[in-house]
């Protein structure tokens, strides 16, 4: 993980605290990030046992998509979700969810708040929220620091007044739309849509991710075999390979950083065979 220290640098100084276990999240497990591996776009912040990961999501091909914090659900095929469009978000949830735990807010969550970069009156609002409604991330639209540009968790189970980039299932099918779109941001439902969209891109329909980066990387479509590299259909070791090359085509500043850090990281140690660990 040592590697990634520079990728936070678009970040505040917490982050970095937090992922490397500088400033503790109240409520989590302290689980390796080499425990379940983790696809290109993601740079965590911490893990869960559940498992799953919290983390800064970033597509580097595809500037017209605002990097954004999700959780991924590992067993739900890492799934993404966003949860916070900004740091500041993050840290209001997760105080959200640590007063609702405790009850209260201890002194270890005003520590941490501290620490985060919250003031003494978002911790006031956050301790009303989770005294009123628990944490429940709809409520969170309601604080200054999130009604600008709420994610889209806040919109649970209509996302048409959404205004972020995220996809959702709302979302209009367009070419120009799903070609920044890989498959681990969408529902199981709109999945089968885009599949069946005359507009689907090919990560989405194909059999072979390997074969069709390498069609992709060959017409120098970066960001098409970005978004294969970060859809369903790896082997981690086959993935190191192909982001590698990826690199040596792109001038993208700061992206061989990326590639430094991701393939040092065990991923391959997630599986049961290691050479069959896959994403």
């Amino acid at each position: 993980m040592n590697k990634y220290k520079d990728l936070f640098l678009p970040l505040p100084p917490a982050a970095m605290e937090i992922a490397f276990r500088t400033l503790e999240i109240p409520f989590y497990t302290d689980t390796p990030f080499n425990a379940y591996g983790f696809v290109p776009a993601l740079i965590p912040l911490w893990a869960t046992d559940s498992p799953s990961y919290t983390g800064y999501w970033k597509h580097w091909f595809a500037p017209q998509r605002q990097p954004t914090f999700v959780e991924v659900y590992v067993r739900d095929e890492y799934g993404a979700t966003e949860i916070s469009r900004d740091f500041m978000q993050l840290m209001l949830r997760v105080l959200l969810i640590a007063i609702t735990i405790e009850g209260t807010v201890t002194s270890d969550i005003q520590k941490f708040a501290r620490q985060a970069g919250v003031n003494p009156t978002q911790l006031t609002e956050i301790a009303g929220l989770a005294e009123a409604n628990g944490a429940d991330d709809a409520i969170l639209i309601n604080l200054p620091a999130f009604a600008p540009d709420p994610p889209l968790t806040c919109y649970q189970g209509d996302a048409q007044d959404y205004p972020g980039d995220f996809p959702h299932d709302e979302m209009a099918l367009t070419a120009p739309g799903l070609s920044s779109v890989c498959t681990f941001e969408v529902s199981e439902e709109l999945g089968e849509r885009i599949r069946h969209s005359p507009f689907a891109p090919p990560w989405f329909t194909t059999t072979d991710q390997p074969q069709l980066f390498a069609r992709l990387l060959q017409k120098d479509d970066l960001q098409g075999a970005w978004m294969s590299l970060n859809s369903a259909g790896w082997r981690f070791a086959e993935a190191k390979e192909a982001i590698r090359q990826l690199e040596r085509q792109s001038s993208i500043p700061g992206f061989d950083r990326l590639v430094d850090a991701w393939t040092a990281e065990p991923h391959e140690s997630s599986g049961a065979v290691p050479e069959e660990a896959r994403y």
